[in-house]
């Protein structure tokens, strides 16, 4: 019969796609070792360093994998930029990697896995969501950082349009979408430093890059390659 630790630990899994990180079993009371002492007796499975997942716990497969990038940095992890504009169904846009943003002052202390893209950067309040449990930021914020990193124009149009009959972005968060856009125009991407929570124009060009698409995680492929745009880390707040 399964014990007070593990029905504590299975609770906060089950809304995390079937996964465990061990600063969540710090946080609940629960002394992360029991994690690995489960994972000995076969109750858990050990899928990155910190991360465990509950094997007879159900979770969708790809949404199972972005649950893990998001737990991956000691649940300090967003999912942002390319990854929330396709997690929020914005646009037709296929991300070969994983975009996840992180606190600037977090220290990363294990190697990034190639399907991870990492970006720095500080979330303004209200700027994060959650979807099947999952955190990932806004959809004005994943097209603003759209319009930084040069997503093709086609797709941004695509992205505010479809928030815009959704009514996830609306007044002047639309117009502010619609006027940065105008301004990058078609070629590249452009910086835009946070003041105050808004996103205002500061250009820094770069150039887009085609990326292929995303991988599942049973190592098939999802979509066929797309262009989005050239990753950077988020710029510092002025």
């Amino acid at each position: 019969m399964p014990g007070r630790n593990y029905n504590t630990l299975a609770t906060i899994a089950a809304e995390q796609q079937g996964l465990i990180a061990t600063a969540d079993a710090r946080e609940a009371g629960v002394n992360p070792h029991r994690l690995v002492d489960m994972e000995r007796r076969g109750t858990v499975e050990r899928v990155a360093r910190g991360v465990y997942r509950f094997p007879l716990l159900e979770s969708n497969p790809e949404l199972g994998q972005l649950a893990e990038a998001a737990l991956w940095a000691n649940r300090r992890g967003t999912l942002s930029h390319d990854t929330a504009l396709d997690l929020h169904e914005l646009c037709d846009i296929n991300p070969a990697q994983i975009h996840i943003t992180i606190p600037t002052a977090y220290r990363l202390q294990k190697p990034v896995p190639k399907l991870y893209r990492i970006h720095r950067g500080e979330l303004e309040k209200g700027e994060q969501t959650f979807y099947e449990g999952i955190p990932v930021v806004t959809p004005y914020r994943a097209i603003a950082e759209g319009i930084e990193t040069g997503v093709r124009a086609d797709l941004l149009r695509q992205a505010i349009d479809t928030a815009r009959r959704r009514g996830r972005v609306r007044g002047p968060q639309l117009r502010r979408l619609r006027k940065m856009l105008a301004a990058r125009g078609g070629n590249g991407g452009l910086t835009w430093p946070h003041r105050g929570g808004l996103i205002w124009p500061h250009p820094v060009r770069s150039r887009p890059k085609p990326c292929g698409s995303l991988r599942t995680a049973d190592g098939g492929r999802r979509g066929d390659g797309n262009q989005s745009g050239v990753v950077r880390a988020d710029s510092p707040r002025p």
